[in-house]
């Protein structure tokens, strides 16, 4: 039973796949052209990265024209996973904001801009934060693509769920804030 369902879904893939492909629905939207002070900036920070043979992608954050937040990638020299470009732009403005005002921010005035897709984690966090506006430099290939997509099926069968989830209830309970939270 588990083979045909693959099976299926591979298929599934397939046809989605060749339908990419010949619709161009991969494609990023047209291009926009950035402002001087921008690329300046995004160029800056990048070459900051190179002296720790960090990949070199810069991100920044806009608010109403200004920049609020900016990051480039310091993978290497912290020794942090998580420390793309965009996820540094976003602690930037979340620590010079605060959280709480980062999160009243009107999300149709937030621009991200990053001069390099941003990677599954990344788009997770711009997701999270409901950033609706993120400008991209240079897009990730349509091959890449499909082997992300593959990743996280592979992930989706892969993965285990261990007991009823009472742990993670209870760790939710103590939270200060648990009534108003969502899950």
């Amino acid at each position: 039973m588990k083979k045909l369902l693959l099976l299926l879904l591979l298929l599934f893939i397939g046809i989605i796949s060749v339908w990419m492909l010949s619709a161009e629905f991969y494609r990023i939207k047209p291009t926009k052209q950035i402002s001087g002070e921008y690329h300046d900036t995004l160029v800056k920070l990048a070459l900051q990265s190179l002296p720790t043979l960090d990949v070199p992608v810069s991100s920044i954050l806009i608010y109403n024209g200004k920049i609020i937040g900016s990051g480039y990638n310091t993978v290497i020299r912290n020794s942090k996973i998580g420390e793309h470009a965009e996820m540094n732009a976003l602690s930037s403005a979340i620590q010079s904001l605060g959280f709480e005002k980062f999160k009243n921010l009107n999300r149709d005035s937030l621009i991200l801009i990053t001069t390099f897709e941003p990677c599954l984690m990344c788009t997770g966090a711009i997701i999270e934060y409901n950033i609706k506006h993120v400008l991209i430099e240079k897009e990730k290939t349509f091959k890449h693509h499909l082997k992300e997509e593959w990743n996280k099926l592979n992930y989706q069968f892969l993965r285990t769920k261990i007991g009823a989830g009472n742990l993670q209830d209870s760790l939710f309970k103590l939270h200060p804030h648990f009534g108003i939270q969502e899950n």
